[in-house]
């Protein structure tokens, strides 16, 4: 799965407010290029760079590649280098070098507040199993569970997660990234942990939709409660979303093999 021009997604999360992170992309042909080597590519080329400041700026800061999505998250602030400033040396840089580059602050974007109040998907009980009759889901599980074959893994990109609920007792699952790193119910890429929050209660209540354990005495039914579910939480607990959280979620899912 390749993304290009990922920053451009701003303007599908609802961007609201600029946040100190920049998000970078620099593309040489199908390679891409790391940000903090374009000062020295540049002088490779024969040019000079003229603001020692970005030079010393970015053989110190703090950059996070995401390389499935082909963007790097550079921590910027008005204190050292802001997005601005270094936004115009990545787009001078590239036009002398002949790359292809996208840069822009990082945005924040309004995740959903409710769900469609027509369907009555918000309530724990009886809106939902009527929601499920109208899809004659009963008739669907006694024809499709006995036929299964395999474990069906999920990534959730939302809020986090409340494993506690015992609705979610069988789903709760554990992949193994390719650098080796096991992942146990999911990530919090706020504090870039596998704890997970969740006063806003968002992902919790998709999760039930999709996977509760049903005919267990508690809470729901969900559509298929046979799927292992991984939490990657890319939605804070006061409904914030920066684009570069969900890159981050997307990039994991990609590299967990769930995309």
């Amino acid at each position: 799965m390749r993304i290009s021009s990922a920053i451009s997604l701003a303007s599908l999360v609802g961007a609201t407010a600029p946040l100190s992170d920049t998000i970078v992309s620099i593309k040489s042909g199908s390679d891409d290029v790391d940000v903090r080597h374009l000062p020295q590519i540049l002088v490779n080329a024969g040019y000079s760079v003229t603001d020692q400041r970005i030079v010393s700026f970015l053989n110190t800061a703090d950059v996070t590649t995401l390389g499935y999505v082909h963007s790097q998250v550079v921590k910027t602030s008005s204190n050292t280098i802001d997005s601005g400033t270094l936004c115009n040396f990545v787009s001078t840089a590239s036009v002398q070098l002949g790359l292809q580059a996208d840069c822009g602050e990082d945005v924040d974007g309004e995740s959903f507040g409710h769900f469609d109040s027509d369907l009555h998907v918000d309530d724990p009980g009886a809106a939902y199993q009527k929601h499920l009759k109208w899809m004659e889901m009963d008739e669907v599980w006694r024809l499709a569970l006995p036929h299964v074959k395999r474990k069906v893994k999920v990534a959730v990109l939302d809020s986090g997660i409340d494993w506690t609920d015992p609705d979610f007792a069988a789903v709760k699952g554990t992949l193994r990234r390719k650098n080796g790193q096991y992942i146990h119910g999911g990530w919090n890429f706020f504090t870039n942990s596998p704890i997970l929050t969740n006063l806003n209660t968002h992902g919790t209540k998709v999760s039930k939709i999709l996977a509760a354990k049903g005919n267990d005495s508690f809470g729901i039914a969900g559509v298929a409660p046979n799927v292992t579910l991984v939490s990657l939480q890319m939605i804070d607990d006061d409904k914030s979303m920066p684009l570069s959280k969900f890159l981050a979620a997307i990039d994991m899912a990609i590299d967990l093999e769930l995309l």
